[in-house]
Order: structure tokens, then sequence, then C-alpha cells
């Protein structure tokens, strides 16, 4: 068998990888320190940047207040479930690694959201 049997078509990689970054994280099989500094720390930490800023110049041009508090908020479900799969990621970590992983996650869901 060819590496190229093995292989999905053209473009059909591309076409799961939503689903499957959201069921390697919901499942608990991304490596808890993968979850936590790249996913949660960099991009979950950048996207929530990003939409607080256009969100605040939303309110600074005088849009819709709907409009602007919509964009705020919108990367809370995606904090919500970054730290569900967090959660679920450190059952199988070490206690302490887990039991820190979790609370700095708390810590990092509750400044997102509030800041």
């Amino acid at each position: 068998m060819s590496d190229d049997t093995l292989r999905p078509p053209d473009g059909a990689a591309d076409r799961r990888f939503p689903l499957s970054f959201l069921l390697s994280r919901w499942r608990g099989s991304v490596p808890l320190g993968r979850l936590f500094w790249k996913d949660i720390l960099i991009y979950g930490t950048t996207i929530n940047v990003a939409a607080a800023l256009l969100g605040l110049l939303l309110f600074a041009w005088d849009a819709p207040t709907a409009l602007a508090a919509t964009v705020y908020f919108a990367p809370l479900p995606y904090n919500v479930f970054l730290f569900a799969a967090l959660w679920k990621s450190s059952a199988v970590a070490d206690e302490t690694w887990a039991l820190l992983t979790r609370i700095a996650g708390l810590l990092w869901l509750m400044a997102v959201t509030v800041i």
C-alpha cells in the first residue's frame, strides 16, 4: 500500500479541521500542556483581546450598544469550551499539574470574561 492511498482526498482534511479540533479537545485527547499553553493562553487570549478591542472601538464609534456588546462577548462560548476541555484533560494528568492548570484556567476564564 502506498502513502498516496492513506492520504485523504485534497481538501478533505481542511473540511474536517474544525470538527476534529473541537472533538479532540472535548474528548480530552489533547495533552494538557498543549491545551493550556497554546490553545488557552496564546490563541484564546489573542482572540479575546481582538474581540475586546473591536468591541470597545464599536462603543467609541457610537455603534449600536447591542452590536458592540455582542462583539465584545462573542468569544465567551469558546472560552467556556476551552475551560471544560482543560478540566477534562486535567483529569488524566499528574494531580499537582492538574490542580495548577485548573486554577490558572479558572483565573484566565474570569479575567477574559470580566476584562
